[in-house]
């Protein structure tokens, strides 16, 4: 029995389904190993796409031996993005996905933060912290900008403001750090010493 132009071509699709079916189970495979055993590079991914959804580009540059690594797009007025306590140049990303529209956005990991390096030992704390950034903005030779800071980075842009008013044509503080505040009775009792999040009986967990 001969087989006809039709049969061949049927079996010749049905070999390259089998073949895809194939191909995007071992995909599937790969990113339940990449999901189940290596979370992180799904989540650097994430921010990769969000990134160039933003049209932010990657930069990195070494100033006194601390290297900065910062997000950079948009045109118009400089505004440099300080993240806060704990965060990295990702969480401006979201916002600067629109003040990209109308401005010339940096958003730098601090030092100690994402990707950039350590705080050196004779910069700690935040007025430290304040002259690395006094470093990084002339290194980008940056005369005129505005400044925007969250948490640590709102108290880090407060100190650096302060220190050069010349350099900054505006100051944008958001739900900053070191600035006082009333005492709450949570924040007393986080004060006296009582960590909110630990529980020691079942009432807690409820």
């Amino acid at each position: 029995m001969t087989s006809t132009p039709r049969s061949g071509f049927k079996s010749m699709f049905l070999r390259r389904l089998r073949a895809l079916g194939v191909l995007i189970a071992l995909l599937l495979l790969v990113l339940l190993g990449v999901y189940l055993f290596w979370p992180v590079a799904l989540l650097r991914a994430g921010y990769t796409l969000q990134a160039w959804d933003a049209n932010l580009g990657s930069r990195s540059i070494d100033v006194h031996g601390v290297r900065w690594v910062y997000y950079e797009g948009g045109h118009g007025p400089t505004l440099v993005l300080l993240h806060g306590f704990g965060g990295s140049r990702q969480n401006w990303v979201p916002t600067a996905k629109y003040l990209a529209h109308n401005f010339h956005v940096i958003i730098p990991d601090l030092p100690g933060y994402g990707s950039s390096s350590p705080v050196p030992a004779s910069e700690g704390g935040i007025h430290g912290e304040a002259r690395l950034l006094a470093g990084f903005v002339d290194a980008l030779e940056l005369k005129h900008f505005g400044l925007v800071g969250h948490s640590l980075g709102g108290a880090i842009a407060g100190v650096y403001a302060a220190a050069h008013p010349q350099q900054v044509f505006g100051l944008a503080l958001v739900d900053s750090a070191g600035l006082p505040y009333p005492l709450t009775p949570f924040a007393q009792s986080v004060l006296a010493g009582h960590d909110p999040f630990v529980y020691d009986d079942r009432a807690g967990l409820r």
